[in-house]
């Protein structure tokens, strides 16, 4: 029996369900040659998660950004882990993923530093 799985939360339906019943996404259906979804980055807060999901899009790679808050206790979650949540793409992008996201944060970084993000300066 194929099982189909949400690609922004990653519950799991029987084969009778075609969109997520929470997210309402259509699901993905994992058969013989599904992939499972990796995290390449674990970003500290959902800022930095959604400017790494816009890039990584940019570049053709799908990703998706998995909170691990609980939104009824304002950060307690930020305690146990010192992540916001992670990104995650297929595991054949993976590579190019991580590669993307290097180049991104160090850009990131060095305009910090220069005054040449927006609002600075």
């Amino acid at each position: 029996m194929a099982m189909g799985r949400c690609p922004k939360c990653g519950r799991r339906y029987g084969q009778d369900i075609e969109n997520c019943p929470d997210c309402g996404i259509p699901l993905h259906i994992e058969g013989e040659g599904s992939e499972e979804l990796v995290s390449v980055y674990e970003p500290p807060d959902q800022m930095a998660a959604l400017a790494a999901v816009a890039r990584l899009e940019e570049q053709g790679i799908e990703a998706v950004a998995k909170s691990e808050q609980i939104a009824m206790y304002d950060g307690l979650a930020m305690m146990m882990r010192p992540r916001w949540g992670q990104v995650l793409v297929l595991g054949s992008h993976r590579l190019r993923a991580r590669e993307i996201l290097e180049d991104f944060l160090a850009d990131s970084q060095g305009a910090e530093g220069t005054g040449d993000e927006p609002g600075k300066g």
